[in-house]
């Protein structure tokens, strides 16, 4: 609930003043990043959809292309680590049938690929 109430200020504070507008489409990618509070779920479409707000800032020049590694590297993966803990923490049942494996396995084989996808 928390993330819901401030989604807007926190991707408005990832952005410069002139790209301010670009929020109010980064929020349901943000907000549906971190799994499903009615079903109490999360899986690789969560997982799918950080990567598209991280893929969204990129494509509005959020994130430039020397930061990429990083975001990859370290911010996804500290996404990915602290999944880990609220689904162990909060018992979140695995959405679809694959959960947190599949996600991991795409961002191993895409891994490579990172810079020309985000350049596109």
């Amino acid at each position: 609930m928390r993330l819901k109430e401030n989604s807007k200020q926190i991707c408005e504070s990832l952005l410069p003043e002139e790209l301010k507008g670009a929020a109010k489409e980064l929020v349901s990618y943000l907000e549906d990043s971190f799994g499903n509070a009615t079903r109490i779920d999360y899986g690789t479409g969560h997982e799918t959809n950080f990567f598209l707000f991280l893929f969204a800032l990129t494509k509005i020049r959020a994130i430039k292309p020397e930061d990429f590694q990083l975001v990859i590297g370290q911010i996804f993966v500290e996404y990915l680590r602290l999944m880990r803990a609220i689904q162990t923490t909060y018992w979140l049942e695995p959405a679809g049938s694959k959960g947190l494996q599949v996600c991991q396995g795409f961002l191993c084989r895409i891994s490579g690929r990172i810079n020309l996808l985000m350049l596109s």
